[in-house]
C-alpha cells in the first residue's frame, strides 16, 4: 500500500506541473486568467521548496508578460529561471530560459542580442536533442536572419516538426513561409 506521505511527495509536484500547463494553455488561448494560475503553483512551489517545478512556472510567467507587452516582468521572470537552472542544473531549462531572453531581445528591437542568445539557445537544445525545442528555437529565429539563412532554419524545423507530429509547429513554419521573403530578412 502506497502511504499518504508518499502520495503527497508524488502528487504535488503534479499538481504544480497542472497549475503551470493551464496557465500556459490558457496564454496561447489569450485568457487573462492565465497568470493568476502560473502565480498560484509558483507560490505553492516555492511553499514546498520545489525547484525544478519553478522553473517552468517562471518561464510561463515570463511568456505571459512578454505576450502583454510587460518586458521588464518578463526579463525578470526569465533571469530568475535562468539563475535557478543554473543553479540546480537543467540545461533544457537553461536552453528555454537563454531562448526566452533572445525574443525579449528582439521584442526590444537588440536584434543582434537576440540573434546571440537564440543561437546559443539552439545550440544548447540541438546538443541536448531536445526536438520540439530545437525546432521552436529556429522558427523564432528566422525571422531575424537574412532571407536564405532563415529559409535553411525553417526547412530545418519543418524537418524536426514533421517527424515528431507537431501540428502548431507546422502552422507557425507555415505562417512565417506564407508572409514572404519581406518577413524573413532583417532589413
Amino acid at each position: 500500500m502506497v502511504s499518504e506521505n508518499r502520495m503527497l511527495d508524488v502528487g504535488i509536484p503534479r499538481l504544480l506541473l497542472a497549475y503551470n500547463n493551464l496557465a500556459y494553455h490558457l496564454l496561447l488561448i489569450k485568457d487573462e486568467s492565465a497568470e493568476e494560475y502560473a502565480l498560484t503553483g509558483l507560490r505553492l512551489a516555492r511553499e514546498q521548496g520545489i525547484l525544478p517545478v519553478q522553473t517552468y512556472l517562471l518561464s510561463t510567467l515570463g511568456e505571459i508578460a512578454l505576450a502583454r507587452g510587460h518586458l521588464d516582468a518578463a526579463e525578470n521572470y526569465f533571469k530568475e529561471g535562468l539563475a535557478l537552472a543554473e543553479r540546480i542544473a537543467m540545461p533544457e531549462r537553461i536552453a528555454g530560459f537563454t531562448a526566452n531572453l533572445g525574443l525579449l531581445a528582439s521584442q526590444r528591437g537588440k536584434m543582434d542580442t537576440a540573434i546571440h542568445r537564440l543561437s546559443t539557445a539552439m545550440k544548447a537544445s540541438d546538443d541536448l536533442g531536445t526536438r520540439h525545442l530545437s525546432a521552436q528555437i529556429r522558427i523564432w529565429l528566422a525571422p531575424l536572419l537574412a532571407e536564405e539563412e532563415g529559409k535553411a532554419l525553417l526547412a530545418e524545423a519543418r524537418a524536426i516538426a514533421e517527424a515528431g507530429g507537431r501540428k502548431r509547429l507546422l502552422e507557425e513554419i507555415s505562417r512565417l513561409s506564407n508572409a514572404g521573403s519581406t518577413y524573413l530578412s532583417r532589413n
